[in-house]
């Protein structure tokens, strides 16, 4: 179904407009089919967007087929390490810095346009309940609000949603209202998927092209393509620091554990700002130590002198062991970001980014293959003139991906603390690592197999498979595997003490 009813005439002088301004081997019919796809499934209303969209869907489109004309793969050879110049460590700066002058200059951009997808739900991140009815934007909300008011400060709070997220945001913002906090809900584009180069040309095509939102790269044409990005300039913010909405570990706040009380003591924490403000750094992207905690996330890489994120979906499958084997670098990207916005806005005038492209395949309903093609926030670091990788803790990294992260998170392994997730005392390493199978894909799912959250707090390794349910008051302790037979529903009774056990059947109990 055609989403917007487009003005014929006026809609084909945006297409004629663009057509002028858009140099690329897209030519003749083909870019006219992509115009065609683009009016068909386009929600916006504004002229100006329109064209700018339009303009940036055949670009991309254009250079994705460049590079399959011309063949263009990662020379593996050319691959190497961030060079020791070009990486910090967090450990190392100034823990004594007063950066509240610039927190007046600084706006917080959170990601939030796929939404719960990895979790079966179209539902915007930002409204996932992390711990007794609080949402990851309550969260983001109440640590910038203490911000402002324990400095006087007025950082701007800039979500990134989609088709997909931007009802239910700006539904949930109205709340904020007796905060310190402006919150923005800044709409991404949608383009359409098309059929894969190897389907036939786009006018043969009988299936249904579907809308999607590119990717969070498109971040910074939304910033320039809305007049955003001249605003806050013009507000006089200099910085710009972006996270996923799933990050609850990207804040202001740091714990430290007071030894003589055995409490944790809470402070604001700004030395990235002031590093970034210190050394003229005009994008920065923070890292973590490689663990499986993301098994999947882009690796910070130097390429023909350049310093580069290579993300694994960039990666054809029959070169996957070679992405695997960048991991020895040690470090992945959390996609907390920073950056410079007189040099962003250099650079979106001087003609924008030219991102690398994630190209990804779909089958539509009538088993063709699409692409859908996507670009990555971090993807601009190679951009920027001094940039920085700066290696943080991997408590700045807790990403709630799937409903195991949540489980965890909703558990006695964290409480909140000033507006933030801190991690049992009583944990002397890591969490521990849970595996769920598919029966609790969903939040749903996950609430009604678990009748209350179970007590984790010895727990090492956890592994479900099956139509398992657990009771309330069950307590987890070591390593505990739990199997149910196909097509038989296995119940863990309420006020359980496991430890060590492998249980599977009828309630059948093996230690480990």
């Amino acid at each position: 179904m055609m989403l917007f009813e487009f003005p014929t005439l006026w809609f084909r002088r945006l297409v004629k407009q663009s057509q002028l301004k858009t140099s690329s081997k897209v030519q003749g019919p083909e870019r006219g089919e992509l115009t065609k796809l683009f009016a068909d499934v386009s929600g916006s209303t504004s002229r100006k967007t329109l064209a700018a969209e339009l303009q940036s869907f055949i670009g991309l489109h254009s250079r994705y087929s460049t590079h399959i004309a011309e063949h263009r793969i990662i020379k593996w050879e050319n691959v190497g390490p961030p060079t020791a110049d070009s990486v910090t460590s967090y450990n190392v700066l100034p823990q004594s810095v007063d950066a509240s002058m610039a927190l007046n200059q600084l706006a917080i951009v959170k990601l939030d346009g796929l939404g719960q997808q990895s979790m079966g739900s179209s539902e915007a991140t930002s409204n996932l309940e992390v711990k007794n009815g609080v949402t990851c934007l309550d969260l983001t909300v109440q640590q910038i609000d203490s911000l402002n008011s324990t400095y006087n400060a007025d950082v701007l709070l800039i979500i990134l949603s989609s088709y997909l997220t931007h009802d239910s945001i700006l539904s949930s913002v109205k709340k904020y209202t007796d905060t310190r906090v402006n919150v923005t809900a800044l709409h991404q584009s949608r383009y359409p998927s098309v059929p894969s180069l190897s389907s036939t040309r786009v006018q043969n095509s009988k299936s249904k092209s579907t809308v999607y939102p590119p990717g969070h790269g498109d971040l910074y044409e939304s910033l320039h393509r809305s007049g955003l990005l001249d605003q806050l300039l013009s507000q006089g913010k200099r910085y710009l620091f972006v996270s996923n909405s799933n990050n609850l570990g990207s804040t202001f706040v740091v714990h430290d554990l007071d030894v003589a009380y055995l409490l944790i003591q809470s402070r604001m924490d700004l030395t990235v700002l002031q590093h970034i403000v210190d050394k003229k750094i005009e994008f920065a992207m923070e890292v973590t130590n490689t663990s499986d905690i993301d098994p999947e996330g882009g690796i910070v890489l130097e390429y023909d002198g350049k310093i580069r994120l290579l993300e694994r979906a960039q990666v054809p499958s029959d070169q996957l062991d070679k992405f695997k084997s960048l991991r020895k670098f040690g470090t992945f990207n959390t996609n907390n970001l920073w950056i410079y916005l007189p040099a962003l806005k250099q650079v979106m005038d001087s003609g924008g980014l030219n991102l690398d492209i994630i190209a990804k395949t779909k089958v539509s309903e009538d088993g063709q293959s699409m692409i859908q093609l996507e670009t990555a926030a971090g993807a601009a670091i190679s951009h920027f003139k001094n940039v920085r990788i700066i290696k943080v803790p991997q408590s700045r990294f807790l990403p709630v991906k799937r409903p195991s992260d949540l489980l965890i998170v909703r558990s006695n392994l964290y409480h909140i603390q000033d507006a933030q997730l801190v991690m049992n005392e009583q944990i002397l390493f890591r969490p521990p690592t849970i595996k769920l199978s598919e029966h609790f894909r969903t939040v749903p799912e996950l609430e009604r197999r678990f009748a209350t959250v179970p007590d984790l707090l010895e727990l090492d390794q956890l592994t479900i498979s099956g139509d398992v349910y657990l009771g309330r008051k069950v307590k987890l302790r070591g390593t505990i595997i739990i199997i149910a037979d196909e097509g038989q529903r296995l119940e863990i009774p309420s006020d359980s003490d496991l430890e060590n056990r492998l249980i599977s059947g009828n309630l059948t109990v093996t230690d480990l």
